[in-house]
């Protein structure tokens, strides 16, 4: 018989929830379902700077996505997911009078590990830009990143057919 393959009954003799991590039981394979939403946006700030002349643009485009992954694992196996969200703002420095124009993106992410290898990735992203005259020197926040992850680890145990 294959090293890779063992025979399992196809009918749960357990089933649940969980976040963050889960691990197969001693004897078992598992079913991990992983049902995530994950969304990325910006919060425009206030507009308001004595050297920001005339805002030419400001584009917020936020994004979203939601589904289910499915993993299948063998006894003692780990599936783990993390988040990551944004950290980053958009900001734009300009050095004296003038047009200025940034663009940046921020990301909200769930990464998936089995036994510590990474297994894939959901991302939604949101680019934002902004396009300014300015009036003089100054380093001022148009936007800043935000995002969210809700996930859930939906799990079937099976026995191994001996």
């Amino acid at each position: 018989m294959s090293l890779y393959f063992v025979p399992f009954n196809h009918q749960p003799a357990a089933t649940g929830q969980t976040t963050g991590t889960y691990t197969v039981p001693s004897g078992k394979y598992a079913r991990a379902t992983v049902k995530y939403s994950v969304s990325a946006g910006a919060t425009a700030a206030s507009l308001t700077n004595a050297n920001v002349a005339v805002i030419r643009a400001l584009n917020i485009n936020p994004s979203s996505v939601g589904g289910e992954v499915e993993f299948w694992l063998k006894a003692g196996d780990a599936l783990t997911a993390t988040e990551s969200l944004p950290t980053n703002n958009l900001s734009l420095t300009s050095t004296g009078a003038g047009e200025y124009w940034d663009a940046e993106t921020g990301n909200a992410t769930i990464t998936f590990t089995v036994n510590g290898n990474d297994s894939g990735k959901v991302r939604a992203s949101c680019a934002a830009s902004v396009g300014v005259n300015m009036s003089g020197a100054t380093t001022f926040t148009y936007a800043t990143f935000e995002g969210s992850t809700v996930f859930s680890i939906f799990y079937e145990e099976y026995n191994v057919i001996a």
